[in-house]
């Protein structure tokens, strides 16, 4: 759908699910079809990849600038079949880009269909408000007209009037979202959908977690300080599912599974002992090597990206002990260096310093983390490949394997009791991860 993307950010951060309104007045809300694309008209002016007119030449250099790294290549004895690849790969990469443009593209659909408009008219971008008075209304019109505002503006118009303290609508979202980040249930049926707060499990919570967000001035740390340091919070945590459709009190934050972020740095600190010794600080390397402006450079410029590409991915792979890897878990001096273990096709990090989304079969996709396809497609459901993965996969084969960190630790351990000791002194510097000792006790 070509304007997705007005649908995903109002759902992620207005709580309000217009997608149906894209192709017709939405069935179950007070949107029309209109209004919907009143709204995108305030992106109208913006794209993310550069066309013909994006260009001072009037057409896109790729195929120029190819050709001629191409020549210059042959004239140097070199095969041109072997730069082509990654020469492609950064030439394509430079034609995404924000940029915003001097007239506004957006036109209502060419089978748009009610009385309000005629298929194919300009639209100009309107704000959206529910309700006209001040008592029902959620979201009130801004004080400044949009249709004055020069088209190169409207998205940051649009971001000014979303996030301003002034809109309820965006303060609840926000509040609303991390309630559900800490107690593992949002305050409404669905987090996507706050078009009726006074349905929500409980109304004035909901409104009230509203103005504490807009009090810390949308700080996440201090509103998560806040909740954390609720009663509610600090409560057993709750194992009673409600019946579908029944309203959940928060008698306690709901006992759930540990998300799939969550799961493999806990894997990755069993394997390595520390696991903020390998960090991916070549992260932006590529992003750095790459990046050039297509309206200007020339085709030696170029050339000298290449190599600096390929230069890169070989200081990437550098940064990874491959066979053997295993072994090094919990030496600190190889810790010292920074350098992830690479086994069986996985780069032992955390999940922070790796790629999102992971590949199709990777732990983390297994294991519930979004494809980042469709807004919260993460899960914490249980799945038989998350058994089989543990049963039979490459993380069972690390964790038994003799040269594992755990496994070393037991076999240095003379006695139960010594276990602490040794695993301690394995896993440093993170000395939480064995506990600590109680006599002959290891509590963890």
């Amino acid at each position: 759908m070509p304007l997705d993307n007005l649908a995903n950010t109002l759902s992620a951060f207005l709580g309000t699910d217009v997608s149906c309104a894209q192709c017709h007045d939405h069935p179950f809300a007070t949107w029309t079809q209109r209004e919907f694309y009143e709204m995108a008209a305030f992106f109208g002016a913006t794209t993310t990849m550069l066309t013909k007119p994006d260009y001072v030449s009037g057409s896109n250099p790729k195929k120029r600038l190819m050709k001629q790294a191409g020549e210059v290549i042959k004239t140097r004895g070199g095969d041109p079949a072997k730069y082509g690849q990654p020469l492609k790969i950064i030439l394509e990469a430079n034609q995404y880009a924000v940029k915003n443009r001097d007239s506004n593209r957006i036109k209502l659909p060419f089978d748009y269909k009610y009385k309000d408009g005629a298929p194919g008219e300009a639209v100009s971008p309107k704000f959206i408000s529910w309700g006209t008075t001040q008592k029902n209304s959620i979201l009130q019109k801004p004080p400044v007209s949009s249709v004055e505002t020069p088209p190169s503006q409207l998205r940051n118009t649009f971001a000014n009037w979303m996030t301003d303290p002034a809109n309820p609508r965006f303060a609840m979202t926000i509040a609303n979202r991390m309630w559900k980040r800490a107690m593992g249930k949002a305050l409404t049926p669905s987090i996507h959908n706050l078009d009726h707060p006074e349905d929500s499990y409980n109304p004035e919570l909901l409104h009230h977690i509203a103005s504490e967000m807009v009090r810390v001035k949308f700080n996440l740390k201090d509103f998560q300080r806040i909740i954390y340091n609720s009663m509610t919070y600090q409560r057993e945590a709750s194992t009673t599912d409600a019946p579908m459709g029944e309203p959940y009190y928060f008698q306690g934050p709901v006992l759930r599974r540990m998300e799939a972020e969550q799961a493999w740095d806990s894997f990755i600190t069993l394997l390595t002992g520390n696991p903020d010794a390998a960090q991916n600080k070549l992260q932006d390397l590529y992003g750095r090597t790459i990046d050039m402006n297509l309206n200007t450079v020339d085709v030696t410029t170029v050339l000298l990206k290449v190599n600096a590409y390929l230069h890169a991915t070989q200081k990437v792979n550098a940064m990874t002990i491959g066979k053997g890897g295993l072994q090094e878990a919990g030496d600190n001096e190889m810790a010292g260096e920074g350098k992830a273990i690479r086994y069986k096709g996985l780069t032992l990090m955390r999940a922070s310093e790796l790629p999102q989304p992971a590949p199709a079969g990777h732990f983390l996709r297994a294991f519930g983390q979004s494809d980042r396809l469709v807004l919260d497609d993460n899960s914490l459901e249980g799945t038989l490949p998350q058994v089989l993965l543990m049963m039979n996969g490459a993380p069972q084969e690390m964790l038994t394997n003799k040269d594992s960190l755990v496994l070393r630790a037991i076999a240095k351990a003379a006695s139960y009791g010594q276990g602490g000791d040794a695993l301690s002194e394995c896993t440093q510097p993170t000395p939480n991860l064995a506990g600590k000792r109680d006599g002959k006790k290891i509590v963890v």
